[in-house]
This record gives structure tokens, sequence and C-alpha cells, in this order.
């Protein structure tokens, strides 16, 4: 899984700073869990609990797809692991 910092910047006008703040901690919230469901799911797929895995391998595609990941492969592959 990629890490970097910043993936994303955002341009805006001085007065939309609250609403641009919101926005960012909301993309950031769903990275966070994408990012736990990911390694939830990796973890378990190592302790040979492919199917516990399963719903948390779910939900990081679900979440990397909506955020454009560069994750979402790697999650893809994690899913392919718990179906098993």
């Amino acid at each position: 899984m990629e890490s970097e910092r910043f993936r994303i910047a955002f341009s805006f006008a001085g007065e939309k700073r609250e609403f641009v703040e919101e926005v960012a901690a909301v993309l950031a919230r769903k990275e966070l869990i994408a990012a736990n469901s990911y390694r939830i799911a990796e973890a378990l797929v190592r302790q040979v609990r492919r199917t516990e895995g399963f719903p948390h391998a779910r939900l990081a595609i679900e979440l990397f797809t909506a955020l454009r990941s560069p994750n979402l492969k790697a999650a893809r592959q994690i899913l392919a692991e718990c179906e098993g």
C-alpha cells in the first residue's frame, strides 16, 4: 500500500476556507477508515482467517474506489486472498 503524505491539493477563494476544511476532513476520515480496513483484512489473511477479513477488504475497496486511491489495487489483491 502506498504511503504519501499529500495526494491532493485544494485551491479556493479565502471566504471558502471553512467549507474546504470540512471537505478535507471528511476525505481524510474516509482515507483513514479505508487504510485501517485494508490493514485488518491483511492481518486476518495472514492469520488464515480469510472469511473474517472479507468484509474489511470490501469496505477498503468501496472507500478506495470512491477516493480514487492508488491503494485500490492492493485492496483488490487482499479481497482475492479473502475469497481464496
